[in-house]
């Protein structure tokens, strides 16, 4: 109901039994008092419900200065603003990143899978893990998988909101961790990590409220987020890879953003976006099938526009696509070069 009409209504039942001018002037201004209260009732409570705008760059907070973050290995990470970055010496160009999402849950079987990728992303020599979102809901879900992928400190964890990261619980497991410092970065406060040659830009959340497993607990982003953040990008002068839980939308059969039964899920909102900011790279979860291999899981919003990749699912359990393909839990590991 509007506010005017809660006014109107009020005042009538309120100022028809009586004859005295000013008891009904009286009374239209407490109407005009109980309106107003119902009014900010209801605005408040919207606020209470809406998912949290974590996605939003908020201007004039940049700092004076670096502020130090501490060392991980031989990399010392600084902060300034929303921008991570981290400095020391190696001997290629060549950043390699590991990326894990959707899985789900903390269950002994998404353990032993996360297990499983730890030790797959040393051997492969990973420099940054990044949890692209859907890891999990609440607090005892999503601190297990930060306690198994920083337990050796091999590497920075960036730990983005997806569709199930409840922001309150997703953040206090990170502060349980190591809260402001190299070892674990949260996606919604770094928007920019920049890794030697590579800058990685973080999207946080779902493009619509509905989408959210985790509701009002959740994470959005909308037009004026992506465009921000696009527009911000492209000041950097590292190679740039675009970083979201949800798929941009594609107009390609074989895009990563079709689903089962041909249908494109993906975000119109991010494909705009995307092409302004000169990224290179996306990396986005959401999309199951896009497990199955690079031919669904690699495609161009455009020719001469970036490489989109689906990165798949880390949950355990078995996923039969349309075709019959079993697709089983995985992890991507991306090496990203200047050139």
């Amino acid at each position: 109901m509007k506010p005017s009409r809660v006014l109107v209504a009020i005042a009538l039942v309120l100022a028809c039994g009586s004859k005295d001018d000013k008891a009904e002037l009286a009374l239209t201004h407490s109407a005009e008092s109980i309106a107003d209260g119902v009014a900010s009732a209801v605005k408040a409570a919207g606020r209470t419900l809406a998912p949290f705008h974590c996605a939003e760059l908020e201007t004039g907070t940049e700092d004076d200065c670096d502020i130090e973050l501490g060392s991980l290995g031989v990399r010392t990470a600084t902060r300034r603003g929303h921008t991570i970055r981290f400095s020391g010496k190696r001997n290629d160009d060549t950043l390699v990143v590991g990326v894990i999402a959707d899985a789900r849950g903390a269950d002994s079987e998404t353990a032993a899978a996360l297990g499983r990728f730890h030790a797959q992303l040393v051997r492969s020599g990973v420099e940054l893990v990044v949890l692209l979102g859907g890891m999990g809901q609440g607090h005892d879900e999503l601190l297990p998988h930060l306690e198994l992928l920083t337990k050796d400190e091999r590497w920075p964890v960036l730990v983005i909101p997806g569709d199930r990261e409840e922001i309150p619980a997703l953040r206090s497991a990170i502060a349980a961790i190591g809260g402001d410092s190299a070892k674990v970065l949260d996606g919604s406060l770094a928007r920019f990590v920049v890794m030697f040659v590579v800058v990685l830009a973080t999207l946080t959340g779902m493009g619509h409220p509905e989408r959210l497993v985790s509701g009002s607990l959740g994470c959005v982003y909308d037009r004026n987020d992506a465009d921000a953040l696009s527009e911000t990008l492209t000041s950097f002068e590292e190679r740039r890879v675009w970083l979201s839980y949800s798929p941009p939308r594609s107009s390609s059969i074989g895009g990563s953003d079709v689903a089962i039964g041909g249908i494109h899920v993906g975000d119109a909102t991010q494909t705009a976006a995307i092409a302004a900011s000169g990224a290179t790279l996306v990396l986005h979860a959401a999309i199951d099938e896009a497990a199955i291999g690079p031919a669904k899981g690699a495609s161009r919003l455009k020719p001469g526009a970036p490489i989109v990749l689906g990165v798949g699912s880390a949950d355990p359990l078995p996923i039969t696509d349309e075709r019959g393909n079993t697709i089983r839990s995985v992890a991507t590991i991306a090496h990203i070069g200047p050139k």
